[in-house]
């Protein structure tokens, strides 16, 4: 049972061409003040949420229950982190913690997550 819920997003410039890949993945900001995809481990400013050409304005959600494109095998209830190229992943003892993942779910799959960014950046 997928949903998104209490979603809140901001719009800013797309860093990369997202027009297949970057919707509902973890994104950055960059040093240009663009949207990126965010790294394993790195700390996300929010949830992609459009599909769109580098440098046309893009939805970052950035709070809410907010549907992320699953890394792997992943559990309700695990501690949430961004995997390679901004999939969701449970979090490894290094990686920053980015929320609560809410439902289980394998590579490739949308799962609700809880977005609470913490830590270090």
């Amino acid at each position: 049972m997928a949903y998104e819920e209490s979603v809140k997003a901001i719009t800013l410039l797309a860093g990369a061409d997202f027009s297949t890949t970057g919707r509902n993945r973890f994104g950055k900001i960059g040093t240009d003040g663009k949207i990126e995809l965010a790294g394993a481990g790195e700390r996300a400013a929010g949830v992609i949420g459009d599909n769109v050409a580098e440098d046309r304005r893009c939805a970052l959600q950035i709070d809410g229950v907010i549907m992320v494109e699953a890394g792997g095998t992943v559990t309700a209830g695990d501690i949430a982190a961004s995997g390679s190229n901004g999939t969701v992943v449970t979090q490894a003892s290094t990686a920053v913690v980015m929320g609560v993942i809410l439902e289980s779910g394998t590579s490739g799959v949308l799962v609700p997550v809880l977005f609470q960014p913490q830590g270090a950046p």
